[in-house]
């Protein structure tokens, strides 16, 4: 099986930013690639789960913003 997932990693763990369908203790080879910014990917992890209108968008950066992960400068 191939799948490709978004994650963050946080506290020396990489956390899937969506559902994997895996049995407890599988096994896996993880390729890392960046993402150009972590707002990306949460905003991507939101969208997923359901549409967001322009208002809750904008609520969304604004929150973003306020928290030190997304708040960032990326290389």
């Amino acid at each position: 099986m191939s799948l490709t997932i978004h994650a963050i990693y946080e506290h020396g763990v990489l956390r899937p930013l969506e559902t994997v369908d895996l049995q407890e203790g599988a096994e896996v080879e993880i390729e890392i690639k960046s993402v150009a910014s972590p707002k990306g990917a949460w905003t991507r992890f939101v969208e997923r789960i359901e549409p967001l209108t322009e208002e809750q968008y904008e609520s969304l950066k604004r929150e973003a913003s306020r928290r030190p992960l997304f708040n960032r400068e990326t290389p």
